[in-house]
């Protein structure tokens, strides 16, 4: 009867726990109509994906902080994801902390940081 209880109470935290919203950094790419795309990762195993925005995207400047060892929201970029800054990703490297709903099927805030990298043409 107790391993019944044990299950009981252990199986729905479980299904919460899958349930999480992910947060990661990654490359800007592209941004049109209310997508966004972005790469991750290194070398051969760099892969681009494609996600939608959320209606309330919040797109803020961002600072690391290095004794949290954290990337720290800023103020709001002037625009969200109509300012000109992403017009410019072609010839700019755009880095971000990304974070995603818990279905992450959608884009709910953008951390822009500037990379000290340029793109080769």
């Amino acid at each position: 009867m107790t391993i019944v209880r044990i299950a009981c109470l252990t199986i729905p935290f479980l299904c919460v726990a899958g349930a999480q919203a992910d947060e990661f950094t990654a490359t800007l790419i592209k941004v049109a109509d209310g997508k966004i795309t972005y790469s991750r990762g290194v070398g051969k195993k760099k892969k681009e994906y494609t996600l939608q925005a959320d209606e309330k995207i919040k797109v803020v400047a961002a600072k690391y902080d290095a004794k949290a060892k954290r990337i720290e929201a800023g103020p709001e970029i002037e625009g969200g994801l109509k300012n000109a800054l992403f017009v410019q990703l072609d010839k700019t490297t755009v880095e971000a902390l990304v974070r995603t709903s818990a279905d992450n099927e959608r884009i709910l805030e953008l951390r822009l940081y500037q990379s000290t990298t340029k793109k080769k043409k």
